[in-house]
Formats: C-alpha cells, structure tokens, sequence
C-alpha cells in the first residue's frame, strides 16, 4: 500500500489491442471503487517465444515492486509467457499478494476465464430455437485444435437434441482466417444445395463467409443465416452485422473486485472462475441488432486520428534524431521538452549517461540499477530538469500521480535487447489515442536515446585513438605529436597578451643502471613517479615525454625556476620514503625562462632547457666522483 491507495499490479501486452483496451478499462473502474490505484506494465510483443530482441521490453516487469503492490493480475492470454507468469507468481508469493490469472490456469491462483463453451451452446441454441433451421454447417477452424473441436462437439450435441441431422459433410476447415475460409465457401458454394445456416468459430470467418455469400448473388439473413463468435470490432462495420457473443471483460473485472474486497482469505478463493460470454444479436441471423454504428462519423473519427498519428510520428522522429546528435544529457532532455504529451516521465540507468560504458554491454546487477536520472517529468504541465532518482521510489511525484484515478503505466526502454530506463505515463484522461501514444512514445525513446549512447560511445572511441597518438601511454604526458599542438596554441596566446614562458626539462638519473639491476618494470615505475613528480611541481602546466626518459612541462607563469626545482626535489623525496623501490631515484632539471618570445620557438627553448639539464648532470657526477662522459 501507498499511503491511502492500494496498488493493483497489471502485467500485458498490446494494450491497443481490443481485448486490452477493454480489460483495462474495465479494470480502471472496479479498482476505482474498491479504493485501488491501478499501475499497468506492458510490452509492446506478445512474449510467447520468449525471443532475444524481447528482453529489452520485459524487463519492465522487474519494476514491479511486491513490497507495495496488494494485487497481481496477469492477463496470459495477451502475455503469453509462461516462463515469465510462473516467475511473477512466485514473487508474488513470496510475498503474501494475491494472484489473478485473466485467460490462463496457474495452481494457487484465481484463474477467471470465459466458458467459450457455454456462450457458444447459447448461440447455437439461438439459432436452432429461434430461427429453426433444418440444415446447419458448421465452418471450424484448425483440424485438432481444442477450441473448434469443442464448438464442433456444441454444435453436434444442439442440433441431436432438436432431431437435425449433422454429419462430416457438414464441417468445412476455415482455420480462424480469410484465406482457408473464402477456399472452403468456394467447394461449399459448387455444391447443389446450400446450408439454410452456416455457424462459424469465430468472427472472421464469418465475415468471409458472409462476403462470399454476398458475390454469388445470396442474401444474408434472406437465404442463409450467418453468425460468428468473439465480439470483434469489426462485425459493426458488416452488411448485415454479424451475430456473435462478445466476452465481457465488465464482469471479468466486477469478479476481480469481489473477490479482493471478499474478507476471506486468499487460499480460500483460488480456483478456476467462469465468466459467460454474453450473447450480441444482430442482423445476420434474422434479428435486430443491438448496436447500430455512425460508420461514416467513425470513419470519419478514424481518418483524424490517422493524420494526427502521422503528424506525431513525425514530430517524434525528429525528436528522436535530435536527441541522437546531443553532447550531453542536460540537451537530450531540453529536446525532450518538445515531445507533445504531458502526464509522463522518463527515467534513464546512470550507465547509460556515461559515455565510457559499452552499449551492448549490461553494468547493473539487475536491469535498472537502484540510481537512475529523470531526464523528463511533466506533473501539472511543469517541465523539470534532470535529477537523480532511486527507484524504489518508483516514480517522482508519486504522490501528486496516485491522487488522479486513471491507470499509471510502466514501459520500459531499451536498446540492442538492452533495458536503458522505463517511461512512466499516467494520464489524467483517457481515450482511445491514449493506448497507441504510449508505444508511439516508447519507440522513439527507444532509438532516441539507444542511438544517443551509440553515438557518444563512438565519439568516446574516436577520442581515445586520438589520444592514443597524442598520448603517451605509460606517464600520460603528451608525446610529442600532441604536444606540438598544444604548445602553438600556448605560444600564440603568450604573443597575443604577453607573459613568460617556462621550459622545465627533467632527465631521470641512472636510469640504465635501474633497469639492468631491477628490471624494465621496475625502471618505468621510476619514470612514472619522476613524471607524477614533475607535473606536482609544475600544476597547470602542459607535459611532454619525449624519449625514455626526458620529460619536459611548459607554462606560461611568471619566473620561478627555483620554486620548481625545489618542489620537484621534495616530491621525489617524499616519494622515495613511501614507494618501497629498492633504490631511490633522482631526476637532473633545466630550467628556461624567457619573456622575449618573438624570434623563440620550440626548438630553441628545447635546447636552452637542454644544456641547462646536461649541466646540471654533469655537476651530480663531477660530485659522485664519475667523469662527466659516463
């Protein structure tokens, strides 16, 4: 619970499909009255295959938090993966939260179903009864599929009852679709006499049926009775309507809300629930309909939302490039100011804001993180910047959100089967453009912010090969392609607004003897830490490593050649007491100041520095009593 809300947790898929929109409908007003926030997550695929390029997509459902949520639906019929609904259940029972299967059976949950079986027998039993036909066909589906094989078993078992006769004759395979079904009414229209009543399995076999029938010249309901089943959009657009049954999801929804207001327990309610379909009379056999459809005004409904689709698509995909081409998150969310939906909010994983992080490759433990950013969040039409967001707070402003009483739904964003973030809309009116938005919207998160992290990895990428040829990889100084650059850029500002100029050049001492005594290894660690004691000594300075171990810094500073000679001895003291080498080291300095930069360059100042480091050299072997060749 949150707050004062219960939370019912709706996991589907295809909310634009028909069955969906009606469930969740449905389920928005029974949760309403029984005192439940309804929080949707949803994937854009069915699940059956369980493919690769759907992990993406189903990672959504790891933003169900069974620590608030009081109830589990899962509609399987939609989300058709079993492996997934087996998953969730088991969470859910773990944690005490009641589980409703819409269209499945799983054992200790409520499993509400349609008794197809039932509503179909309603049907027939209508058309026998009622309009008293004495030949019936019957146009199946699937040879062997269970659901036509039992309506075949329905329609055998009424017309024995009333003494009519029924045969394999009497069969014809349509296999649910347009094809099979239009080839079988062509062998059925060749022979001598028609059926006074075809039944079909369902609705868009009747449809082909009723078609077929209307290009031979035949009327429907005036010499053959048609009737279908499902309830389908589209037997309101046919001439004649077609009668069906129509499965309600008004009472799959109402059984949900008893059962959770019921004081019972759980266990106690777990069992299979029958909802029957309810029966749709209409014209195509013989009786009035019940709905009569403004096909005009709905096509016309139609077209308008069709272009105001386009419209949108395109203004997305723009929206989508821009955010692609972004230097940084701050403007990949100013872009998304632009997107024309209010009432949601965006989420991204902190991996996906750091330009170093592979794209195909997964940082977090799970497919979130607990720390993600929101990068847009519009509440009450405000727009605001991005900020860090743990997810275990599920969504900001949460509050402000559970006090509207439409659903909250979840999607999640990803990439390369990648889960990048979720979306999280939460629309204070719904209607029907609402349930194709939201995908419309998640799609061009998708490739907006997939590419956005392709493209700065790539960018990442192309920096570091060029780093990789103005860098030396062992001190991280400038080798001397990189350097060159940088100190032209340094010399014309100097040219430009005056200044002096400091070359500092250190030599590390001995450092033939360290590596034939301790090794290679250990001779570019002595490197490195004359290298780190340099760049100490000279902060700001630009550093340059220009054969073994001559390392050079140029600044532009007033003159402080002591200063710098006396730094860099105290970190190199400081770092013999400390490093643990088994020798300490010592590095020879020159330094060279000069404010006359008119005819100087850099190999002049390189030189000056030279003979100043070589001296001082020669000087610390004069003092260890070597010879100043050696």
């Amino acid at each position: 619970m949150i707050g004062q809300y219960k939370i019912a947790a709706l996991c589907i898929a295809k909310i634009q499909e028909d069955s969906s929109k009606q469930l969740i409908k449905a389920l928005a007003m029974e949760m309403r009255l029984a005192g439940y926030r309804l929080f949707i997550y949803a994937t854009d695929s069915e699940l059956f295959w369980n493919t690769a390029s759907q992990e993406g997509e189903q990672a959504v459902f790891e933003l169900i938090d069974f620590a608030v949520i009081d109830a589990l639906i899962i509609y399987h019929e939609r989300l058709k993966s079993k492996s997934l609904a087996e998953r969730l259940i088991q969470k859910a029972e773990d944690a005490a939260c009641p589980v409703f299967i819409v269209e499945g059976h799983f054992e200790g949950c409520v499993n509400l179903n349609f008794d197809y079986t039932r509503g179909f027998e309603q049907l027939v039993r209508h058309v026998v009864e009622e309009h008293h036909p004495k030949k019936v066909h019957y146009m199946a589906g699937f040879k062997g599929n269970s659901f036509s094989d039992e309506r075949e078993r329905v329609v055998r078992r009424v017309l024995e009852e009333h003494g009519l006769s029924f045969g394999q004759e009497d069969i014809s395979y349509g296999d649910f679709w347009t094809d099979p079904t239009r080839r079988a009414m062509e062998a059925l229209l060749a022979r001598k006499e028609l059926p006074e009543t075809i039944i079909c399995a369902n609705d868009a076999m009747a449809l082909v049926v009723c078609a077929a029938l209307y290009e031979r010249g035949y009327r429907v309901p005036g010499d053959v009775l048609v009737t279908g089943f499902d309830g389908i959009e589209e037997i309101y657009f046919s001439k004649p309507q077609i009668t069906s049954c129509i499965c309600s999801y008004e009472e799959m929804a109402a059984q949900i809300r008893e059962l959770l207001e019921d004081s019972r327990e759980f266990s106690q309610k777990a069992g299979d629930y029958l909802v029957l379909p309810r029966l749709l009379l209409a014209q195509s056999c013989g009786c009035a309909p019940e709905r009569e459809l403004n096909i005009a005004g709905y096509i016309s409904q139609l077209n308008n939302r069709f272009s105001q689709f386009q419209a949108e698509e395109r203004m997305l995909n723009k929206i989508a490039a821009r955010i692609q081409s972004c230097e940084n998150i701050m403007a990949a969310s100013a872009e998304l100011k632009n997107v024309y939906m209010n009432d949601m909010c965006v989420l991204l994983k902190s991996e996906c804001l750091d330009e170093r992080v592979n794209p195909v490759s997964v940082q977090t433990r799970d497919s979130f993180g607990e720390e993600l950013m929101v990068v847009l969040n519009t509440i009450d039409g405000e727009i605001k910047m991005p900020e860090r967001f743990n997810r275990k707070d599920i969504a900001p402003n949460l509050e402000d959100i559970l006090k509207g009483s439409m659903p909250v739904v979840f999607t999640a964003i990803h990439a390369a089967q990648i889960p990048l973030g979720y979306a999280c809309f939460f629309y204070r009116n719904w209607d029907e453009q609402s349930y194709y938005k939201i995908f419309q919207v998640t799609s061009t998160l998708n490739a907006a912010f997939g590419g956005y992290r392709n493209i700065r990895y790539q960018r990442y990428l192309q920096k570091q090969i060029e780093d990789s040829y103005k860098q030396d990889p062992l001190t991280g100084y400038y080798n001397r392609n990189g350097f060159t650059k940088e100190f032209e850029a340094m010399m014309e500002q100097l040219r430009r607004e005056g200044g002096t100029l400091t070359i500092a050049l250190a030599d590390l001492d001995n450092l033939k003897y360290i590596n034939d005594t301790y090794g290679h290894v250990m001779g570019d660690k002595a490197i490195c830490a004359v290298a780190d004691a340099l760049r100490r000594a000279c902060p700001g300075a630009i550093g340059c490593r220009f054969g073994g171990d001559e390392l050079l810094v140029v600044e532009a500073k007033v003159r402080d050649s002591d200063g710098i000679r006396s730094r860099l001895d105290a970190y190199m003291e400081e770092y013999n007491s400390m490093s643990g080498f088994p020798f300490s080291f010592s590095a020879s300095l020159g330094v060279y100041e000069t404010d006359d930069l008119r005819q100087m360059n850099f190999e002049t100042l390189l030189v000056k520095a030279d003979e100043l480091m070589y001296a001082e050299k020669k000087k610390k072997k004069i003092r260890r009593g070597q010879s100043p060749e050696e």
